[in-house]
């Protein structure tokens, strides 16, 4: 049996933005913006006099929210800088956006039976949803540098060059295979029953000398 020869694997040029991506640069931007607003919130409550702020109900130095303050803006920064990448089609950013989605949903289990935990998994699901949609991987794949397109070309190429050796060897073997099959079952078949044995030679009577 004869198998059709696969198409050779080839990059695209730069295709045009899908509309998915552009959905999920605006929501990222949309987690750009609650960070933002987390950090002036923690900026406020540091900012304000003594130490009576409160953190799960218990009194917490102004160094914790100026930490907060600094940690969610410079996450507003990353989230701002991955929207812009989804839009220039960077690859860097499409990984790095299924990364955090991905750590976002983990930390959202604990936050399950209260506070957002299940929205906040409804949408890192709906980001992850579109950041990976059929036509969204190519967009970035023809967004990569030359030199790495032609890496990647290079190792499809020893990998289609390594499976095809390898079904040849597994061929070869399979036809050997059946060749000693063949001709061990045509060793052990019985003669026809058509063709008549020759009778066994008669020996010549032997006389008696005379008394």
């Amino acid at each position: 049996m004869t198998t059709q020869p696969s198409e050779p694997f080839s990059i695209p040029d730069e295709l045009p933005r899908p509309g998915s991506v552009v959905v999920v640069a605006i929501l990222v931007w949309i987690i750009a913006l609650l960070n933002l607003a987390a950090a002036v919130a923690a900026l406020v409550l540091a900012i304000q006099p003594g130490e009576s702020e409160l953190l799960y109900g218990a009194p917490v130095s102004d160094w914790v929210w100026y930490f907060n303050a600094l940690l969610s803006f410079v996450l507003f920064l990353i989230y701002i800088w991955l929207g812009v990448g989804q839009l220039k089609g960077s690859a860097q950013a499409w990984m790095l956006v299924n990364v955090l989605m991905v750590i976002n949903i983990f930390f959202a289990l604990f936050q399950l039976f209260y506070g957002t935990g299940f929205a906040a998994i409804l949408f890192c699901l709906i980001v992850l949803l579109l950041n990976n949609m059929r036509r969204s991987k190519p967009y970035f794949m023809s967004h990569l540098p030359p030199e790495i397109k032609a890496q990647i070309m290079a190792a499809q190429e020893q990998a289609a060059a390594a499976n095809a050796a390898a079904a040849a060897v597994a061929a070869r073997q399979a036809a050997e295979a059946q060749a000693a099959q063949a001709a061990a079952a045509q060793a052990q078949a019985p003669a026809p029953s058509g063709e008549a044995t020759p009778p066994p030679a008669q020996q010549p009577p032997t006389s008696s000398p005379p008394a």
